[in-house]
């Protein structure tokens, strides 16, 4: 789930996304938040950019960060709204056989597809794919900074 999309220049145009079903990460489904952050993880250290597709009525948005930034993005907006940590601590205690775990767990419940959940697959792997954004399997992680998941 996006709960909140924090203001800043990194973020500019996605900070009405609130409370949204994060459906896939560059094309590979959510199973639930260990399984998001994991791939956010391996992605982020192996990936120029990040795209989370997340359920809209009407149609699945695709908002994309470049890894590149994302350190910098998360500390500045972490040091603005005064968040404590980048990830709540049950996720950052994770071990990396733990993170590895929750990537197999996910590669194990389904097939890597840029989002299928209203109907839309293909648009939205045009679109992903319009992008720049790579849609196969990546091994490793981090967070990132401007958006919020709960």
């Amino acid at each position: 789930m996006l709960s909140r999309c924090f203001p800043s220049t990194a973020t500019a145009g996605y900070t009405h996304m609130a409370d949204r079903q994060v459906i896939s990460v560059n094309g590979h489904p959510v199973l639930n938040l260990r399984h998001m952050y994991a791939l956010v993880h391996q992605l982020h250290a192996t990936s120029d950019f990040i795209a989370f597709e997340v359920y809209c009525t009407g149609g699945n948005a695709i908002v994309t960060t470049r890894t590149s930034t994302a350190d910098e993005t998360r500390a500045l907006t972490m040091s603005l709204y005064r968040i404590p940590a980048p990830a709540a601590q049950e996720l950052q205690r994770l071990t990396p056989e733990e993170l590895a775990a929750a990537l197999a767990s996910g590669a194990a419940a389904a097939t890597p597809v840029a989002g299928s959940a209203d109907g839309r697959g293909a648009a939205n792997a045009a679109a992903v794919a319009s992008a720049g954004v790579p849609t196969a399997p990546w091994p490793r992680a981090r967070g990132h900074a401007g958006l919020s998941f709960a």
